[in-house]
Protein backbone atom coordinates (compact mmCIF):
# COMPACT_ATOMS: atom_id res chain seq x y z
CA UNK A 1 0.00 0.00 0.00
CA UNK A 2 1.87 3.10 -1.06
CA UNK A 3 2.43 5.97 0.80
CA UNK A 4 2.26 8.12 -2.05
CA UNK A 5 -1.57 8.74 -1.34
CA UNK A 6 -3.09 10.75 1.33
CA UNK A 7 -3.69 9.34 4.80
CA UNK A 8 -7.65 8.84 4.44
CA UNK A 9 -7.35 7.75 1.31
CA UNK A 10 -4.76 4.44 2.48
CA UNK A 11 -7.44 4.63 5.08
CA UNK A 12 -10.05 4.16 2.56
CA UNK A 13 -8.22 1.16 0.77
CA UNK A 14 -7.44 -0.66 3.86
CA UNK A 15 -11.20 -0.70 4.53
CA UNK A 16 -12.04 -1.77 1.75
CA UNK A 17 -10.42 -5.18 1.99
CA UNK A 18 -12.72 -7.50 2.50
CA UNK A 19 -11.49 -10.88 1.87
CA UNK A 20 -7.31 -10.70 2.48
CA UNK A 21 -5.58 -13.84 0.88
CA UNK A 22 -2.50 -15.03 2.76
CA UNK A 23 0.01 -13.54 0.45
CA UNK A 24 -0.79 -10.34 0.80
CA UNK A 25 -0.38 -10.49 4.66
CA UNK A 26 3.30 -9.44 4.59
CA UNK A 27 2.66 -6.55 2.06
CA UNK A 28 -0.54 -5.15 4.49
CA UNK A 29 2.38 -6.18 8.01
CA UNK A 30 4.83 -4.01 6.46
CA UNK A 31 2.44 -0.99 5.42
CA UNK A 32 1.23 -1.03 8.96
CA UNK A 33 4.25 -1.23 10.87
CA UNK A 34 5.25 1.54 8.77
CA UNK A 35 2.01 3.95 8.72
CA UNK A 36 2.17 7.42 10.39
CA UNK A 37 -1.08 7.77 10.56
CA UNK A 38 -3.31 6.18 13.28
CA UNK A 39 -6.74 5.89 11.75
CA UNK A 40 -4.81 4.59 8.79
CA UNK A 41 -2.97 2.07 10.53
CA UNK A 42 -6.42 0.91 12.28
CA UNK A 43 -7.96 0.25 9.19
CA UNK A 44 -4.47 -1.99 7.69
CA UNK A 45 -4.57 -3.50 11.62
CA UNK A 46 -8.67 -4.14 10.95
CA UNK A 47 -8.10 -6.00 7.65
CA UNK A 48 -4.73 -8.07 9.15
CA UNK A 49 -7.37 -9.26 11.66
CA UNK A 50 -9.34 -10.77 8.89
CA UNK A 51 -5.70 -12.71 7.82
CA UNK A 52 -4.90 -13.61 11.39
CA UNK A 53 -3.76 -17.12 10.89
CA UNK A 54 -0.85 -15.88 8.19
CA UNK A 55 -0.74 -12.68 9.64
CA UNK A 56 0.60 -13.91 13.31
CA UNK A 57 4.15 -14.82 12.97
CA UNK A 58 5.00 -12.06 10.64
CA UNK A 59 3.87 -9.70 13.75
CA UNK A 60 5.50 -11.93 15.63
CA UNK A 61 8.96 -11.07 13.72
CA UNK A 62 7.74 -7.53 13.91
CA UNK A 63 8.03 -7.28 17.54
CA UNK A 64 11.52 -7.64 16.72
CA UNK A 65 12.06 -4.63 14.91
CA UNK A 66 14.49 -2.40 16.25
CA UNK A 67 12.13 0.78 15.58
CA UNK A 68 10.27 1.13 18.10
CA UNK A 69 7.30 2.37 16.44
CA UNK A 70 7.04 -0.81 14.42
CA UNK A 71 7.15 -2.97 17.12
CA UNK A 72 3.97 -0.73 19.13
CA UNK A 73 2.14 -1.01 15.80
CA UNK A 74 2.49 -4.79 15.72
CA UNK A 75 2.06 -4.84 19.57
CA UNK A 76 -1.13 -3.36 18.77
CA UNK A 77 -2.51 -5.50 16.02
CA UNK A 78 -2.14 -8.76 17.99
CA UNK A 79 -3.95 -7.08 20.32
CA UNK A 80 -6.90 -6.46 17.94
CA UNK A 81 -6.59 -9.85 16.37
CA UNK A 82 -6.86 -11.29 19.87
CA UNK A 83 -7.09 -15.03 18.66
CA UNK A 84 -5.12 -17.88 20.47
CA UNK A 85 -1.99 -17.70 18.41
CA UNK A 86 -1.92 -13.80 18.80
CA UNK A 87 -2.31 -14.06 22.53
CA UNK A 88 0.20 -16.84 22.79
CA UNK A 89 2.72 -14.22 21.05
CA UNK A 90 1.59 -11.57 23.10
CA UNK A 91 2.26 -13.79 26.37
CA UNK A 92 5.64 -15.18 25.24
CA UNK A 93 7.08 -11.45 25.24
CA UNK A 94 7.20 -11.26 28.89
CA UNK A 95 10.88 -10.60 28.85
CA UNK A 96 11.08 -8.61 25.89
CA UNK A 97 13.83 -5.93 25.70
CA UNK A 98 10.74 -2.99 24.74
CA UNK A 99 9.21 -2.40 28.18
CA UNK A 100 6.02 -1.59 26.50
CA UNK A 101 6.14 -4.83 24.63
CA UNK A 102 7.04 -6.23 27.92
CA UNK A 103 4.03 -4.38 29.92
CA UNK A 104 1.41 -5.61 27.31
CA UNK A 105 2.59 -9.25 27.86
CA UNK A 106 1.64 -8.84 31.56
CA UNK A 107 -1.65 -7.85 30.76
CA UNK A 108 -1.78 -10.34 28.35
CA UNK A 109 -1.11 -13.19 31.02
CA UNK A 110 -3.57 -12.00 33.02
CA UNK A 111 -6.21 -12.09 30.76
CA UNK A 112 -5.25 -15.46 30.63
CA UNK A 113 -5.62 -16.09 34.19
CA UNK A 114 -2.20 -16.55 34.86
CA UNK A 115 -1.06 -15.04 38.42
CA UNK A 116 2.17 -14.44 37.70
CA UNK A 117 1.77 -11.65 36.64
CA UNK A 118 0.31 -9.89 39.87
CA UNK A 119 3.30 -8.15 40.02
CA UNK A 120 3.58 -6.46 37.20
CA UNK A 121 -0.15 -5.12 37.35
CA UNK A 122 0.15 -4.21 40.99
CA UNK A 123 3.50 -1.84 39.76
CA UNK A 124 1.40 -0.38 36.84
CA UNK A 125 -1.37 0.53 39.73
CA UNK A 126 1.51 2.39 41.64
CA UNK A 127 3.05 4.23 38.77
CA UNK A 128 -0.10 4.97 37.21
CA UNK A 129 0.33 3.32 33.82
CA UNK A 130 -2.95 1.95 32.64
CA UNK A 131 -3.52 1.96 36.27
CA UNK A 132 -7.58 1.67 35.38
CA UNK A 133 -7.14 -1.44 33.47
CA UNK A 134 -4.59 -3.37 35.82
CA UNK A 135 -6.99 -2.91 38.62
CA UNK A 136 -9.64 -4.36 36.59
CA UNK A 137 -7.60 -7.11 35.83
CA UNK A 138 -6.35 -7.49 39.42
CA UNK A 139 -10.40 -7.89 40.60
CA UNK A 140 -10.71 -10.87 37.76
CA UNK A 141 -8.01 -12.80 39.30
CA UNK A 142 -9.05 -12.53 42.46
CA UNK A 143 -11.86 -14.95 42.32
CA UNK A 144 -10.09 -17.11 44.21
CA UNK A 145 -10.14 -16.74 47.67
CA UNK A 146 -5.92 -17.19 48.01
CA UNK A 147 -5.32 -15.09 44.95
CA UNK A 148 -7.81 -12.76 46.58
CA UNK A 149 -5.43 -12.64 49.66
CA UNK A 150 -1.98 -12.67 47.59
CA UNK A 151 -2.89 -10.16 45.58
CA UNK A 152 -3.85 -7.96 48.94
CA UNK A 153 0.06 -8.75 50.25
CA UNK A 154 1.20 -7.13 47.20
CA UNK A 155 -0.74 -4.15 47.32
CA UNK A 156 -0.20 -3.66 51.01
CA UNK A 157 3.89 -4.11 51.01
CA UNK A 158 3.81 -1.63 47.63
CA UNK A 159 1.79 0.43 50.03
CA UNK A 160 4.44 1.13 52.74
CA UNK A 161 6.45 2.62 50.18
CA UNK A 162 4.56 4.67 47.83
CA UNK A 163 4.05 8.16 47.39
CA UNK A 164 0.61 9.67 48.42
CA UNK A 165 -0.72 9.28 45.05
CA UNK A 166 0.29 5.98 45.00
CA UNK A 167 -1.67 5.03 48.06
CA UNK A 168 -4.75 6.99 46.59
CA UNK A 169 -4.63 4.22 43.63
CA UNK A 170 -3.97 1.38 45.47
CA UNK A 171 -7.05 2.57 48.06
CA UNK A 172 -8.75 2.80 45.22
CA UNK A 173 -7.80 -0.43 43.36
CA UNK A 174 -8.88 -2.32 46.70
CA UNK A 175 -12.36 -1.45 46.15
CA UNK A 176 -12.79 -4.34 43.78
CA UNK A 177 -10.91 -6.77 46.03
CA UNK A 178 -12.72 -9.50 48.21
CA UNK A 179 -12.09 -10.52 51.24
CA UNK A 180 -10.91 -9.20 54.72
CA UNK A 181 -7.10 -8.63 53.74
CA UNK A 182 -8.10 -5.81 51.45
CA UNK A 183 -10.55 -4.05 54.09
CA UNK A 184 -8.13 -4.23 56.40
CA UNK A 185 -5.64 -2.52 54.43
CA UNK A 186 -8.15 -0.19 53.52
CA UNK A 187 -8.97 0.63 57.10
CA UNK A 188 -5.22 1.60 57.66
CA UNK A 189 -5.45 3.97 54.73
CA UNK A 190 -8.18 5.86 56.43
CA UNK A 191 -6.11 6.72 59.34
CA UNK A 192 -3.39 7.79 56.23
CA UNK A 193 -1.51 11.05 57.22
CA UNK A 194 -2.51 12.18 53.72
CA UNK A 195 -5.94 13.48 53.32
CA UNK A 196 -6.83 12.68 50.31
CA UNK A 197 -5.55 8.79 50.89
CA UNK A 198 -7.63 8.55 54.01
CA UNK A 199 -10.86 10.08 52.57
CA UNK A 200 -10.46 7.59 49.54
CA UNK A 201 -10.09 5.05 51.75
CA UNK A 202 -12.78 5.94 53.70
CA UNK A 203 -15.39 6.04 50.80
CA UNK A 204 -14.09 2.66 49.80
CA UNK A 205 -14.35 1.21 52.91
CA UNK A 206 -18.13 2.99 53.15
CA UNK A 207 -19.16 1.25 49.71
CA UNK A 208 -17.77 -2.00 50.71
CA UNK A 209 -20.00 -2.06 53.86
CA UNK A 210 -23.19 -0.23 51.39
CA UNK A 211 -25.83 -3.11 50.91
CA UNK A 212 -25.82 -3.37 48.01
CA UNK A 213 -22.67 -4.89 47.94
CA UNK A 214 -23.87 -7.51 50.63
Amino acid sequence: MSNGCGASERQRLALSLVHVEERDAAVLVDAMVRERDANAAGALQWALARAHAAAVPLLAAALTSPVPDHRRRAREALEKIDSPAARAVLVGQSEHADPRVRSRAQFARARGGDTGAIDALVAHVVVGEHDIEAGDLLAMLAGEESTARTIAGVLRDAATTATAPDRRRIAATLAALPGSEAAGILSTLAADPDRGVALTAAAVLTARDSPTRR
